[in-house]
């Protein structure tokens, strides 16, 4: 809760959230590869934000401690661990219970997707 902050736990996660003014995807790319091996990167240019995965959740931490209030190519990064972890396959891992959970997830479904079953007699 945010009444105790001092409660919290720190966040995880391998998806670190970048802020910053004419931030571009190559900029990105080159600052962030030094610290692993990224696997998803998304720009939101009209916000001025991005999301960076990274294959561990090492990789995401050293990101943030270096790069936080870094300036690159004339642009000063606000780099945290991002609030929402996506579900990447990859980020998963290969445990076949993990791609199952992703797969058959119902969070965010609004589809019904049972089907109407119709009988032609009337038994009842």
């Amino acid at each position: 809760s945010d009444s105790f902050p001092e409660l919290r736990s720190p966040r995880k996660g391998n998806t670190v959230y970048v802020s910053g003014a004419d931030m571009n995807e190559t900029m990105l790319r080159t600052a962030f590869s030094a610290f692993g091996n990224i696997i998803d990167l998304y720009m939101d240019s009209p916000r001025n934000c991005a999301f960076v995965t990274f294959e561990k959740l090492e990789c995401a931490d050293q990101a943030v401690t270096k790069l936080n209030g870094a300036v690159v190519e004339k642009v000063q990064l606000k780099v945290s661990i991002a609030r929402k972890q996506p579900m990447l396959d990859i980020a998963v891992g290969k445990s076949l219970w993990g791609s199952l959970a992703v797969k058959n997830s119902m969070k965010g479904s609004h589809r019904d997707k049972r089907s109407q079953v119709v009988y032609s007699e009337d038994i009842f």
